[in-house]
């Protein structure tokens, strides 16, 4: 593949945008799943490939050193290793700080497109990621128009400012465990220490 045929950014979002689309109108059903995530990278990926015939989409690519960030689509050319136009992070939740890192990291491979998508079972949209060299992007996808929008936009500088942001482990309450004591304490007369 030579370099001037190398597909445009927006070319490759159109294609994304136009994959979804297809994912959400014939293949909604897969969302219900109790675990959806692989057969919607499969279903996405297929439709990325009917859109590209002169690159290969693979599902989750082995990567090619431990240092390398993991995606669960990869869009790339065998000819040319070093050319990677489209890598997608999925998850059928929000991505956490570690995935959007893992996103800033493919995107800062100059010439490869990084987008993540949370594709939400019970909601209306779906939540694009779009990692740039200097900011993160994020855009909704409404899934009954099929049509996306701009969300916000998040500077990369305010994103390494929130890593050094001191945050609270707090330990998980066992609610149930605390209303089974409580329902005990009351059969009991509210003595707990008393024996019979």
């Amino acid at each position: 593949m030579q370099g001037k045929n190398r597909l445009s950014e927006y070319r490759l979002f159109e294609y994304f945008t136009s994959a979804l689309s297809e994912v959400q109108r014939t293949d909604v059903q897969i969302l219900s799943w109790q675990k959806p995530k692989m057969a919607f990278c499969f279903r996405l990926a297929s439709y990325l490939q009917n859109r590209m015939d002169e690159l290969f989409v693979d599902v989750q690519p082995c990567a090619e050193n431990r240092l390398s960030p993991l995606c669960d689509i990869l869009v790339h050319s065998r000819d040319q290793e070093d050319y990677r136009p489209l890598a997608i992070i999925c998850k059928p939740d929000y991505l956490c700080s570690t995935e959007q890192n893992h996103l800033i990291q493919l995107g800062s491979d100059s010439g490869t497109l990084a987008l993540g998508i949370s594709f939400f079972p019970a909601r209306s949209y779906f939540l694009i990621y779009r990692a740039l060299q200097d900011r993160m992007e994020y855009y909704h996808f409404d899934r009954e128009t099929l049509s996306c929008e701009p969300l916000k936009s998040r500077d990369l500088q305010d994103c390494k400012e929130d890593e050094a942001q001191l945050t609270l482990k707090l330990p998980r309450t066992r609610a149930r465990k605390n209303s089974v004591t409580r329902v005990d304490s009351t059969v009991n007369g509210g003595n707990d220490s008393e024996e019979n």
